[in-house]
């Protein structure tokens, strides 16, 4: 008896060290960048289902990006989508200018010829980052 009771003591604290080092699993850059990926990959694909231009959007200094919609690219009256807006997590930023950042599918699913090719690096408090680029073809990648 006492040596299942030394087991399930050795047991329970080994449990509590795993419990204390699963935080430092956690990696929010990653998952931010995968997240947006994430919403990327939704907004491209409304925009074939939908043959309309689906475009996401972070606006100055924001941490949040929204989804809107309009038959093209080039539309001055868009329609948001507020199911699909996406806001980074505090304990994430974003290393780019504080300009307005752009991506906008056509309805064939490829970035608008207009556009730059957008990328975004998301680094968390832990100094380690992600970069999210979104091709002309309407591919993703995160690195």
């Amino acid at each position: 008896m006492i040596e299942l009771l030394a087991v399930v003591a050795i047991v329970g604290i080994l449990a509590g060290i795993a419990a204390l080092n699963v935080g430092r699993l956690r990696q929010p850059a990653d998952e931010a960048a995968r997240a947006l990926n994430s919403t990327l990959s939704v907004a491209r694909a409304r925009a074939i289902s939908t043959t309309s231009a689906v475009r996401v959007q972070r606006l100055e200094s924001s941490k949040q990006y929204t989804v809107q919609t309009a038959a093209t690219c080039g539309a001055t009256t868009w329609t948001s989508l507020p199911t699909l807006t996406f806001t980074l997590p505090i304990d994430v930023t974003v290393n780019q200018p504080a300009t307005k950042w752009t991506a906008c599918f056509t309805s064939r699913g490829v970035l608008d010829e207009a556009a730059a090719l957008p990328s975004v690096t998301m680094t968390d408090q832990r100094a380690r980052s992600r970069t999210l680029t979104v091709y002309t073809g309407g591919a993703l990648e995160v690195k």
